[in-house]
């Protein structure tokens, strides 16, 4: 258990790291940036709220009716669970 968990503080850290070079050297002014930061951040929250809302209806719904497994994408339970 301990080593998973120095491997995620270590793929954070690095994240993290990653990101602040990235700022640091990229080739737009500050503003610029941290208005393109803030766009896709808020593009992949959007995304991940909706995949998450997708898992948590999948996972409350035990009857055989219809789920949302992607944008477009509607299966059974059952067929899901397969």
């Amino acid at each position: 258990m301990v080593k998973s968990n120095k491997l995620f503080v270590g793929l954070i850290a690095g994240g993290a790291v990653g990101v602040a070079a990235g700022l640091l050297f990229a080739p737009k002014p500050g503003k610029e940036s941290r208005s393109l930061v803030a766009n896709r951040t808020g593009t992949l929250l959007h995304k991940t709220g909706c995949y998450v809302e997708v898992m948590r209806s999948w996972r409350n719904n035990k009857v055989n009716e219809p789920v949302l497994v992607g944008p477009f994408e509607w299966r059974c339970v059952a067929e899901a669970a397969a």
